[in-house]
């Protein structure tokens, strides 16, 4: 992976920021600290490496760049998630979350499992609550997904394979979003369950749910893979990243 800053650097200048917006306690590097950021690299390399955007996969070679917002966010995410299951220390992972909040606009918190695979654009105005989320996920702004209940050990809502949410679409409630589905701009998912390969369109103050008419779905323009074919095997390798301690 490339990296706009080594990753001596980019570890100083988070930690620079964090001690700036949070000055009631100096953060040192300990080896957690270290350890957490490690593996998070690992995790952003990983979730790069199925983008299409050329910003973050160029031909194969994933970049990262710290100055290119979401790009950034989305490590920070990472950063603050992988510390936090690791049970390290909970405060600098709030410091993290603190920080992706303020920097963004939108609230995600640390404790939030996101999929492994997934795109975050022009996230202004965005909240992401404690779904169950699956890969090959795209969210665009002024998206929410709001905070359901926990069912039969189950965190709802529950939200399938290559989901894409338009600006300001909304899932509300208890429900289960299938594979594949779009949800357009300004539409609403409430408490109602959707069917793999699916759209939401909100058209004249109406929410219209309707089969999907293309082979593929709207979310595979984002990634270079066919996420319906794609077989996911990397699950166990993040799993033995976080649990290695």
């Amino acid at each position: 992976m490339i990296l706009s800053l080594s990753e001596d650097k980019l570890i100083e200048y988070i930690i620079k920021q964090l001690n700036n917006f949070f000055p009631d306690k100096q953060i040192e590097l300990t080896e957690d600290i270290k350890e957490s950021f490690k593996i998070s690299l690992s995790r952003l390399e990983y979730c790069f490496g199925f983008i299409k955007n050329s910003a973050y996969n160029k031909e194969g070679i994933v970049t990262f760049d710290h100055l290119h917002t979401d790009q950034y966010l989305q490590f920070i995410y990472f950063w603050a998630n992988t510390h936090w299951r690791m049970g390290y220390d909970e405060n600098f992972s709030k410091k993290l979350g603190n920080l992706h909040r303020y920097l963004s606009g939108m609230f995600l918190s640390y404790k939030c499992a996101l999929p492994d695979i997934f795109f975050i654009f022009h996230s202004v105005g965005t909240v992401i609550g404690n779904a169950t989320y699956d890969n090959f996920l795209v969210i665009s702004q002024s998206v929410t997904i709001n905070t359901g209940d926990i069912i039969e050990n189950i965190r709802r809502p529950i939200l399938g394979k290559g989901l894409y949410l338009g600006t300001h679409a909304k899932i509300i409630g208890n429900q289960t979003v299938g594979d594949y589905v779009s949800i357009g701009v300004e539409a609403t998912s409430y408490n109602n369950d959707v069917p793999t390969n699916s759209t939401i369109i909100r058209n004249e103050g109406k929410d219209i749910q309707r089969k999907r008419k293309s082979s593929s779905c709207y979310a595979q323009r984002f990634f270079n893979v066919d996420i319906q074919k794609y077989i996911y095997t990397k699950d166990m390798y993040i799993q033995k990243l976080l649990n290695r301690k």
